[in-house]
């Protein structure tokens, strides 16, 4: 399964990419999506992400406002 992950992972990464490049495909949508597969699919990518100042400051204060938790 953490294999599946990693591979939308590189497949929405890609597709950022392409987006940086093609005014016709947004970037910012897919490379969350990439983010959010990696962080899936590798636990030490997504302690590095959770412990990161930008999370806590900014996506953490988000997850908690709208779930009730942040784990």
């Amino acid at each position: 399964m953490r294999i599946g992950y990693i591979a939308l992972g590189i497949l929405f990464l890609a597709l950022g990419i392409l987006g940086l490049l093609l005014p016709v495909i947004p970037q910012i949508p897919f490379l969350l999506l990439s983010l959010l597969f990696f962080m899936r699919g590798s636990r030490r990518l997504e302690k590095r992400v959770k412990e990161s100042e930008f999370y806590k400051k900014h996506i953490k204060k988000h997850i908690e406002k709208h779930t009730g938790s942040a784990e």
